[in-house]
């Protein structure tokens, strides 16, 4: 029988022994094959709270104690990072934490895209006390580091692939509400619409590490964002969305994106 990982629920546990255990999170998860490599795997769209969980999760190793050891970051499904996330990862790794001293070498799997090219120029930018590699390919990045069970790499990955597959379904479920004005539709309501039970849409998107309020707001920003690159007004475009107001639109942009919706288109077409 083939072995399978062990899923925790608490960083300061996962991090007493992380040897072939799993903690998983908003938008990524860690694992360990050997106690000694530690493993980031994030997908998706990065925001502010997703970073700000994962800074709690270094935080929770600092209070571990865990020694120093060589770590592997896996984003290569990672689409995108908003500009709040990005600054808040940049401040922290400016300020050189406990955490970034105990890590004696890094491997990073870049994704394509404007994501891959942060990865890329990330060790050239920010001071950062390992050394760190970045990889277009898993197998020479896990060759590097000398990470050599075969067993829970296939393991990891199945994970990986499980957590897209969550994620698309998500994303798919919440699409279909969009004629609906996406910030009008009730968690009941978007149930009945999808012929779903209720508790059947909420553990969907909580296997996806999102609340309802959650996903919909990050799924109706994602369409502002189409919106607004095609040039539609902000008054326009949150009307259509269901937001109470342009400002009350335009603050949850904000917030998530880092600009508002204006700038932020602008900025995007200037790249």
């Amino acid at each position: 029988m083939a072995r399978r990982l062990v899923e925790v629920f608490d960083a300061d546990t996962y991090f007493r022994d992380p040897t072939w255990r799993i903690l998983r999170s908003r938008g990524f998860f860690c694992s360990s094959p050997d106690g000694v490599v530690l493993t980031l795997w994030g997908w998706g769209h990065a925001d502010s709270r997703g970073v700000e969980t994962l800074i709690e999760v270094f935080a929770a190793l600092e209070r571990a104690q865990f020694p120093q050891h060589p770590q592997l970051v896996v984003l290569r499904n990672l689409q995108s990072i908003a500009l709040g996330a990005l600054q808040s990862f940049m401040r922290y790794h400016r300020n050189v934490s406990i955490y970034l001293h105990s890590i004696t070498k890094e491997a990073v799997v870049r994704p394509q895209g404007v994501a891959g090219v942060f990865a890329e120029g990330f060790y050239k930018t920010v001071k950062h006390p390992a050394h760190g590699r970045v990889f277009t390919e898993l197998s020479a990045a896990c060759a590097w580091l000398g990470i050599t069970d075969e067993p829970w790499l296939q393991a990891v990955i199945a994970e990986e692939r499980a957590s897209l597959l969550v994620e698309e379904k998500s994303v798919e479920l919440l699409h279909s509400l969009w004629p609906h004005g996406w910030m009008r539709v009730s968690l009941n309501d978007a149930a009945a619409q999808l012929g779903l039970p209720t508790r059947t849409l909420q553990r969907r998107l909580k296997n996806a590490g999102q609340s309802f309020a959650e996903a919909r707001l990050n799924a109706a920003l994602s369409h502002a964002e189409e919106l607004l690159m095609r040039g539609s007004e902000v008054k326009v475009v949150a009307i259509d969305l269901g937001f109470a107001s342009s400002s009350a639109f335009a603050a949850a942009f904000r917030r998530s994106r880092g600009l508002p919706p204006q700038e932020w288109a602008l900025s995007m077409r200037k790249r």
